[in-house]
């Protein structure tokens, strides 16, 4: 049996480039980096459209498989051949929630596509800014004590195209930093038995994002920390092993169709329960 978690906390960050962490000092972060498991600047295969890495992260597949390869939010016909993360965990009898920045009206099929089609129980979207989101996520990190919460922060996207040193990007990036600080203390990742994941990457400008073009890949950034997570850096980790690495954390099994591998070496385990459960 894997060694569980009772509960998961992810945080996806937009845009955040992997070389501010050092040069503008962010605290948290840093503390994160260095006493938990972490891989920075990894070359990432899947293309840099929002909705097409966040399918990927949240359901396990290459977005050959999950079908989300423009930018529409929708599954189409793929779903049925699918087990998002949030439903994996649902089945076990666990709660899924998550948590987004405000968004317009115009994108309430954004809605729609996390919470129905990639089973999160409850969808909350409230906040113009990282510190706001996890404001809106206080009594949900208070009282849910199984499961999966994950955070949304767009702070810093459009922005990753700018200096680190621009005072746009700093003042963004320090607030995402902030609010890091809090989540870690409020999860107990460091105490409890919680899992702090930490999942970054850069996005394109919006030019490389234009019809007709395919969107380039982009770096991304995962680091892992709690009391049940080692200090190591990951020599081999990608954006497709999170959700599995996530459902091993929890004791649940991860579908046999999933693609990433479970980063069992960033936890202190031994032989046993180092062992990764599928399903059928």
């Amino acid at each position: 049996m894997p060694m569980t978690v009772r509960r998961v906390v992810l945080v996806i960050v937009e845009g955040l480039k992997a070389e501010a962490i050092d040069r503008l000092s962010l605290f948290n972060l840093s503390r994160l980096v260095d006493r938990g498991a972490s891989a920075l600047n990894v070359q990432s295969e899947i293309s840099d459209l929002p909705a097409t890495r966040l399918a990927s992260l949240l359901t396990g597949v290459s977005p050959m498989r999950h079908g989300v390869t423009t930018g529409g939010w929708t599954f189409g016909r793929t779903l049925s051949r699918l087990e998002p993360l949030a439903s994996a965990i649902a089945t076990e009898g666990f709660q899924a929630t998550a948590f987004l920045p405000q968004l317009p009206p115009e994108h309430a099929r954004r809605v729609g596509f996390i919470g129905r089609d990639l089973g999160f129980q409850q969808v909350t979207c409230k906040g113009s800014n990282a510190s706001e989101v996890v404001s809106s996520a206080l009594n949900v990190l208070c009282t849910q004590r199984r499961g999966l919460i994950a955070i949304r922060f767009s702070d810093l996207s459009g922005l990753d195209m700018l200096d680190v040193f621009s005072a746009d990007y700093r003042s963004a990036a320090v607030r995402v930093d902030q609010s890091l600080g809090i989540l870690s203390s409020l999860s107990g990742a460091s105490s409890g038995d919680s899992l702090l994941v930490v999942a970054a990457d850069q996005r394109a400008p919006a030019i490389l994002e234009a019809p007709g073009k395919e969107p380039p890949s982009r770096n991304m950034s995962v680091v892992l920390f709690g009391r049940s997570v080692c200090r190591a850096q990951l020599d081999r980790a990608s954006l497709l092993d999170i959700p599995s690495t996530i459902l091993w954390a929890l004791g649940v099994p991860v579908p046999r169709h999933y693609e990433g591998r479970a980063l069992v070496e960033a936890f202190v385990t031994n032989s046993s329960s180092a062992e990764v459960r599928h399903t059928a």
